[in-house]
């Protein structure tokens, strides 16, 4: 499956329904993607070895954010990883998440813009 689902019950029931806090918790995690993007492509390159290292680092972190999907995605590919997939198949692989994780980025600034709108009014 290649498309990813926010789950706000998630969200809500992490952060006790607080809008202010899924609110805070979410601009924290999009201020922080272009580095964990930067580092997964730079792992990516480093190799399978290094890759896993990474996804085993950044995998929950989606969990808190509303996509837990995606930190079984990161989960999947990490133990892919360590049985030593081939190479263009490790890549197509990775594609795919990168794509997941950019489709998690933009329905979190979604998310961001609402909760901002109620917050702030």
């Amino acid at each position: 499956m290649n498309t990813v689902v926010f789950e706000k019950e998630t969200i809500a029931r992490f952060y006790g329904n607080s809008s202010n806090d899924i609110l805070e918790i979410l601009e924290e995690y999009l201020a922080s993607q272009e580095e964990m993007l930067q580092s997964l492509c730079t792992a990516f390159l480093s190799g399978s070895r290094s890759l896993s290292n990474c996804l085993h680092f950044h995998s929950s972190v989606f969990t808190y954010v509303g996509f837990p999907q995606l930190t079984r995605d990161f989960v999947l590919l990490e133990l892919e990883c360590k049985a030593s997939i081939s190479s263009a198949e490790l890549e197509t692989k990775f594609d795919v998440l990168v794509g997941k994780i950019k489709q998690c980025n933009r329905l979190i600034q979604h998310e961001i813009e609402r909760l901002a709108h109620i917050c702030y009014s």
